[in-house]
């Protein structure tokens, strides 16, 4: 990881796809750290909305458990190596194209992928592991979280 001390930004944007109403959502989960004169504050947001309606949460998160998940993170997505799951399927229809950005100083990366990129069986083993890292600190931070 770089200098634990640097402002950094990780985001999840994922979204159904063309789908049913009351099947289709769309998320989007922030993380982020800002350095202070204490250390720095680390935050999360997550927007989600779905049939049910929309919901949003946000809340503080500790340091060590940030700087804990961005290096797992980019141990799967290396900053200065995206990974572009979507590049043969950007043109058919019906599918949603969904993406991971992580900004750490001046270095960043990117994730994009599909859903069926996530599939247990027939996935992609490093988006599965990035999107899970993701979902899972939110759930952990929001877990009476819907979606």
């Amino acid at each position: 990881m770089t200098d634990a001390s640097e402002a950094s930004r990780i985001e999840l944007v994922e979204a159904s796809g063309p789908v049913s109403p009351r099947h289709s959502y769309a998320t989007t989960i922030v993380l982020s750290f800002a350095p202070t004169s204490e250390g720095g504050d680390a935050h999360i947001v997550r927007d989600h909305r779905d049939a049910s309606g929309t919901h949003h949460h946000e809340g503080a998160v500790d340091r060590s458990t940030y700087e804990a998940l961005l290096r797992e993170l980019l141990a799967s997505l290396p900053l200065g190596a995206p990974i572009d799951l979507v590049a043969t399927k950007r043109d058919r229809k019906g599918i949603s194209c969904n993406h991971v950005t992580v900004v750490v100083g001046e270095a960043s990366t990117r994730l994009d992928y599909v859903l069926s990129d996530i599939d247990e069986d027939d996935g992609d083993p490093r988006a599965r592991a990035v999107v899970s890292l993701l979902k899972g600190a939110a759930q952990a931070a929001f877990p009476a979280a819907a979606g």
